[in-house]
C-alpha cells in the first residue's frame, strides 16, 4: 500500500480514480482511463511492477454495468 500511496502522491491523482481504474487487477480499465498517462510514465515503474505480480482477480466481475462507466474526478 505504501508503494500506491507513494505514485498517487508523487503525480497528484486522487486515490478515487486509481482504486476504480485498477478493480480486479487486470489494468485493462487503467489504460482506457483519463489517468492512463500517469500508468505509462516513470513514477509508475516499481508499482507496475508490484502489480502485476499478483493475478487478476477472478470474481472482480468487470463485465457489470457499473464497471463500464469512467470516473470523472480530477486527474
Amino acid at each position: 500500500m505504501q508503494e500506491v500511496f507513494n505514485f498517487l502522491r508523487e503525480v497528484q491523482m486522487p486515490f478515487e480514480q486509481f482504486f476504480f481504474d485498477w478493480r480486479g487487477g487486470d489494468g485493462s480499465r487503467a489504460m482506457r482511463s483519463p489517468a492512463a498517462e500517469h500508468y505509462r510514465g516513470p513514477a509508475f515503474e516499481t508499482l507496475s511492477g508490484l502489480l502485476t505480480a499478483h493475478p487478476a482477480a477472478a470474481d472482480a466481475n468487470l463485465d457489470h454495468p457499473i464497471s463500464s462507466v469512467t470516473y470523472r474526478g480530477r486527474c
